[in-house]
């Protein structure tokens, strides 16, 4: 009788030994195929992308971060109507997108109907029901990731609602037009009419452009060796340039044109884009969208020649004379916080990014540059502790009477000074690098100790280790101007940087404390709160 417990129990162990084995082999193998996936998305390989999903789910058992990263791939493979084999740019026949179209929908669908708690991926089907046109569908979507959104206590939940309920009234003012609704939701884009055959071989990449909250959102990717520099132009006439990440295989770009710019548009207008090397075709083939501004004034042509411009943050520039004007103004506000910093916390305040390029390389402010840069370098070493000093140098600031907000993404932070807005970057060392904006390869020697720069007849503080912030910053050919640069942030920095904003009820409770001491302090400033898309300031 023993001896044959003693089988049994070795025969359930040697079954659940191979059950663990079989379950670490498949474990191994939805790992290996999401990897695979991921490289061959970012080679432009859509349809073996999606076909590496599939493998990984049918390995997994189906887990919804296979179905959901399977439907982001198909997005891929309806929205853009080329892939890349190689060095081969392939049209995307029509039936093929639709297929795509449909299997997105369903992986999507049943993601959203088993957790209630991937939010983002209800918004997403969302956008999925109105790229298809199924406005219905896609209005009920937004509603409910927007009721989702609700149980969010993330950084990214307040830009978030914004955005969404922006999607939201649009769709719904396509279902029931309303002539007097906001003029920003009778905005709308569409792709032109697309050329028979499909893509040119030799297509430089991808351009698509919606209306959003915050304006005219234009995003794509150029291919590898076809140029970084992506010209957009209005009804022919060159409007902005952008600079493509260069960081990946396929070279992202974004910009937005805010709606004060759209206001100037025409009422109807095509929108094309070029490299260097060839043109950027859209949705369907089509070599140009078209943008419906039914308010647009027409005036932008006139502004354009009479020297105003549209900025790499997608905002109409004063001509450089009226914007020079400004320099004296922002220096003066500059030495104001300055001071505060100095007498109040004992920390520097020194320049940094576009001030700290414009005034170190060409002595003075970047013409067209539409706002000033200042650091100061945290003693907390870690997110936690970064947000509670930034919040007690927030409070410490309009203790002393300025205004603060903070981005619409939580990040920290703005002072109104006079009239005139000083972008404040807490910058901190965590993990060996510098983070700030963005995350930098620097040590905190680059920037612990600063010295007088004089700029005219100002004189200001940058950090000693000043070229090597504007190489990291800009590169090797930093003394180059290049008005089309953008920042581009690496999913590893936007990780550590998205651990240092404030969340929304960290948010509310600043507002409280604010309010607390401007009982006690009748001279105090105020705190805005977030930055919102009508503010001139916005970003």
């Amino acid at each position: 009788m023993v001896d044959l417990l003693r089988k049994v129990v070795r025969r359930l162990r040697n079954r659940d030994a191979r059950a663990a084995r079989a379950a670490k082999a498949a474990k191994a193998a939805a790992k290996a195929a999401t990897a695979r996936a991921s490289s061959q998305l970012e080679a432009g390989a859509w349809g073996a992308a999606c076909e590496s999903y599939r493998e990984a789910l049918r390995v997994n058992g189906g887990k919804k971060t296979s179905r959901y990263a399977l439907a982001k791939a198909l997005q891929r493979r309806y929205l853009v109507p080329f892939e890349v084999d190689g060095d081969t740019v392939v049209p995307i026949p029509a039936e093929a997108a639709e297929a795509a179209f449909t299997e997105a929908l369903f992986e999507l669908q049943a993601v959203v109907d088993t957790d209630p708690k991937r939010v983002r991926a209800t918004y997403f089907l969302g956008r999925h029901f109105e790229h298809g046109g199924r406005y219905v569908e896609a209005a009920q979507t937004y509603q409910l990731a927007l009721t989702r959104l609700e149980t969010v206590d993330e950084p990214w939940g307040h830009s978030s609602r914004l955005a969404w309920m922006f999607r939201r009234d649009w769709v719904a003012q396509l279902l029931n037009a309303d002539p007097d609704a906001d003029p920003r939701l009778l905005r709308s884009t569409e792709a032109a009419e697309a050329l028979p055959g499909g893509p040119s071989p030799d297509v430089a990449g991808f351009i698509d452009a919606t209306v959003t909250h915050k304006g005219l959102a234009v995003t794509g990717f150029v291919l590898a060796d076809r140029g970084d520099d992506i010209d957009i132009h209005l009804d022919g006439r060159f409007l902005v340039r952008v600079t493509a990440d260069p960081g990946k295989r396929l070279h992202n770009f974004g910009i937005t044109l805010t709606h004060r710019v759209l206001d100037e548009f025409p009422s109807r207008a095509r929108l094309t884009a070029f490299t260097d090397t060839a043109g950027l075709v859209s949705k369907g083939g089509a070599e140009a969208i078209i943008v419906d501004v039914p308010d647009g004034s027409g005036k932008l042509p006139v502004l354009l020649d009479d020297g105003y411009r549209v900025n790499k943050k997608g905002r109409l520039s004063e001509p450089g004379a009226e914007a020079a004007d400004h320099g004296p103004r922002y220096f003066r506000a500059y030495r104001r916080v300055h001071a505060v910093f100095a007498e109040k916390l004992g920390k520097p305040l020194f320049l940094v990014y576009g001030t700290l390029l414009g005034c170190y390389r060409d002595g003075a402010l970047i013409p067209g540059d539409d706002d000033f840069d200042v650091a100061y370098l945290c003693a907390a070493t870690d997110p936690k502790g970064v947000k509670d000093e930034t919040m007690d140098v927030m409070a410490a600031l309009i203790a002393a009477g300025f205004d603060v907000r903070i981005a619409i993404d939580g990040r920290p932070f703005h002072l109104g000074v006079d009239g005139v807005g000083i972008d404040v970057n807490p910058l901190w060392q965590y993990q060996e690098r510098v983070f700030g904006f963005t995350g930098h390869a620097l040590a905190r020697e680059d920037l612990a100790a600063v010295t007088p720069l004089d700029v005219g007849e100002v004189t200001v503080d940058v950090p000693r280790g000043a070229e090597a912030f504007l190489r990291d910053t800009y590169g090797p050919d930093w003394r180059t101007p290049a008005p089309g640069f953008r920042y581009y942030r690496s999913d590893a920095d936007l990780k550590e940087l998205r651990k240092a904003r404030l969340t929304p009820s960290e948010v509310r409770r600043f507002a409280e404390r604010v309010e607390e001491l401007r009982r006690d302090n009748p001279g105090a400033g105020r705190f805005l709160g977030y930055a919102v898309p009508d503010n001139p300031d916005f970003e």
